[in-house]
């Protein structure tokens, strides 16, 4: 099986996120919020190690010329700041302008010694979005947890996070563990969040899900 990185781009809208659980997880979400597939292509960054050289990589891949919205999303983790000054780097590398923290989508041609002047002129959309929103620290997780808030499984993840703190273990992160506690309780137990949110296990209809859900649209309006 071909890796994202070797797959030919076909597809008008391209964003660039973590892993492969947050490429199910969006592609779900945008499915629900209206986004025909044959428009979005979402990719696995697989890390946030060196996004910048990943952005490089995706520009010069087969079919990249067929790309007319391009966006990163990741984690906010512990530092906010970081994390969308990384996404602003990254695409500054290539293109002449890059979009504010909180804009939902914005255009730019790329820099004029990138990719041998092949896209010179061509005005791309571009995006950013930080999970689990502007300024906050966090991931993905944070807000699948307040989607699911009033759910009583909760309590009883709660309660086991709990118990956990009275053996002296506490799980670095914490949100992500909630998740996996909540879906182990499903009639299939290992499945992934991606998975989740495609049998419709969240609900990917709440409103904390408003503002990615927005950004999707917007890259992909229009086209």
């Amino acid at each position: 099986m071909l890796r994202d990185s070797q797959k030919p781009i076909t597809k008008p809208v391209l964003l660039l996120v973590e892993g492969n659980t947050d490429v199910r997880f969006f592609s779900a979400l945008a499915k629900h919020a209206g986004i025909a597939s044959d428009l979005i292509d979402l990719r696995a960054m697989i890390g946030r190690d060196d996004i910048r050289k990943k952005v490089k990589a995706t520009i010069t891949s087969t079919g990249f010329e067929n790309v007319r919205s391009f966006g990163l999303i990741r984690d906010s983790d512990s530092d906010p700041n970081g994390a969308i000054q990384s996404l602003s780097d990254a695409l500054g590398e290539v293109w002449q302008n890059t979009p504010s923290a909180g804009s939902l989508a914005m255009t730019s041609a790329m820099k004029q010694d990138v990719a041998g002047g092949k896209y010179e002129g061509k005005q791309f959309r571009l995006g950013m979005m930080l999970l689990p929103g502007e300024g906050k620290a966090g991931e993905l997780e944070d807000l699948v947890l307040q989607a699911l808030e009033g759910v009583p499984i909760l309590d009883c993840v709660s309660n086991y996070l709990a118990c956990l703190g009275g053996l002296k273990i506490s799980p670095k992160k914490q949100a992500k563990s909630k998740v996996q506690v909540y879906l182990a309780a499903g009639d299939k137990p290992n499945i992934s969040l991606g998975v989740a949110a495609e049998r419709k296990a969240i609900p990917l209809d709440s409103p904390v899900f408003d503002s990615l859900r927005n950004f999707l649209v917007a890259m992909a309006a229009d086209f």
